[in-house]
C-alpha cells in the first residue's frame, strides 16, 4: 500500500506541483535533517519529518493546502514529526500499517499505535516516535473544523482509538493510494478529493467517538447534526430519511429539535445553503455550472437552489458568484 524505495543517506525533498495539489517526497539517513525549502514557489508541507538515534526513513506526500497525507516507512529509531504551518486549530492522525510506534507530544502524554488501532492529536506541535521494529504509516492533517462540523470535540492531545471499525481499512487504502498514485490533480479534482477526505474521516471519527470516553453515548440531536454536515449534498437526505438512519421516530428526532427551537428541516436547509455559498465562491469551481453547483448542494434543481437562496436573503447563485469573483470570499475551513 506504501510505495517507498531504499533508504538513502542523504537529506532530500522534492516537491512537484500539480493543478490542485503538491507531491512531494523526503529521505533522510542516519540523523538527517530534511532540507528546506528555499527558492520556491510551493508551500511547505504540513507534515514535516526528522531522523534521530540512527533512523533512517522516506515518506512520500500529497498536500491539497488545509490538508496533509503522508506515507512513511522507517527503520527502528527515533522520528520528530513537526507541523510546519499553524498547528492550532489542526488535528493530525496516524494509521500504522506496519510495526508499532510509541508517541509522545510536547507535554509528556504518551500513546501506543499498532496496525489495529490509530491515533489522533488535535493541535500537534512537535512530536516524538519512537519505532521499536522497521513499519510503515499513513498520516494525516486536517482542520479541526472537520470535525466540529460533524457535532464532535476534538478530544485533547494525544488520543488512541482502539475500536475496531469497518471504515478503518477502506480509509486507509484510499489515503496511500493518494500518495503512491503518480496522477496529477486538477483545481476540481483536488476540491472533492479533499471533500472526501474530510467525510470518511469525520465518518470515521464519527463512529469511534459515539461511544465516548466517559462512556456516554451522544445526543440524538448532535448525532442527527452530524449526519446533516456530513450528508447535506445528498437530495435523498429527509428528515424521514434521517429519522430512519438514526433508527428513531420522525415524532422522536423533531422533539430533539423543538428543545432547541429548532427544527430538522430548518437545519438541513441552512446546512445546504451553507454549502452552496461555499461551492459558489470557491474561485477553484468556477468552471461548474450553477446547475452542477445546485446538484452538489443537494438542491433538486437550480430552481429550487434559486428559491432557497431568496428565501434566506442571500441573494442569486450568480450574484453570489459574480460578487466572489470581484471580491475574494476567505471560505472557512
Amino acid at each position: 500500500m506504501i510505495a517507498t524505495g531504499d533508504f538513502s543517506l542523504d537529506g532530500m525533498l522534492r516537491m512537484d506541483g500539480a493543478m490542485g495539489a503538491t507531491r512531494y517526497t523526503q529521505t533522510a539517513g542516519i540523523g538527517g535533517q530534511l532540507q528546506e525549502l528555499r527558492g520556491t514557489s510551493h508551500p511547505a508541507p504540513g507534515l514535516w519529518v526528522q531522523s534521530q538515534e540512527g533512523q533512517s526513513l522516506a515518506c512520500s506526500g500529497i498536500d491539497f493546502g488545509r490538508t496533509n497525507v503522508v506515507c512513511v516507512s522507517a527503520s527502528p529509531g527515533l522520528m520528530l514529526v513537526r507541523h510546519l504551518r499553524q498547528a492550532r486549530d489542526t488535528m493530525a492522525c496516524f494509521f500504522l500499517a506496519e510495526g508499532e510506534v510509541l508517541f509522545e507530544d510536547g507535554l509528556g502524554n504518551l500513546a501506543v499505535g499498532s496496525p489495529d488501532s490509530f491515533v489522533t492529536c488535535s493541535d500537534p506541535g512537535e512530536l516524538r516516535l519512537k519505532w521499536n521494529t522497521r513499519g510503515r504509516m499513513v498520516a494525516l492533517t486536517m482542520p479541526n473544523q472537520v470535525v466540529s462540523d460533524f457535532g464532535l470535540a476534538p478530544l485533547p492531545g494525544l488520543a488512541p482509538y482502539t475500536r475496531d471499525s469497518a471504515l478503518r481499512r477502506p480509509a486507509v487504502a484510499f489515503l496511500g493510494s493518494l500518495v503512491v498514485d503518480a496522477g496529477p490533480f486538477s483545481s476540481v479534482a483536488a476540491y472533492f478529493v479533499e471533500k472526501l477526505i474530510h467525510e470518511m474521516m469525520g465518518g470515521l471519527l464519527l463512529e469511534n467517538h459515539g461511544v465516548g470516553r466517559s462512556g456516554h453515548r451522544q445526543s440524538l440531536y448532535h448525532q442527527a447534526m452530524a449526519l446533516i454536515s456530513a450528508s447535506a449534498g445528498d437530495s435523498g437526505l429527509t428528515p424521514e430519511s434521517l429519522s430512519r438512519k438514526l433508527n428513531v421516530s420522525l415524532r422522536h428526532l423533531q422533539r430533539a429539535f423543538q428543545k432547541r427551537n429548532e427544527s430538522v428541516a430548518d437545519r438541513l436547509r441552512q446546512a445546504r445553503v451553507d454549502l452552496a455559498i461555499r461551492l459558489l465562491t470557491d474561485s477553484t469551481l468556477g468552471v461548474l455550472s450553477l446547475d452542477q453547483i445546485a446538484a452538489h448542494a443537494g438542491f433538486a434543481s437550480l430552481g429550487h437552489l434559486r428559491r432557497t437562496l431568496r428565501a434566506a436573503g442571500v441573494g442569486t447563485p450568480g450574484e453570489i458568484r459574480a460578487i466572489a469573483q470581484h471580491s475574494p470570499v476567505s471560505l472557512p475551513a
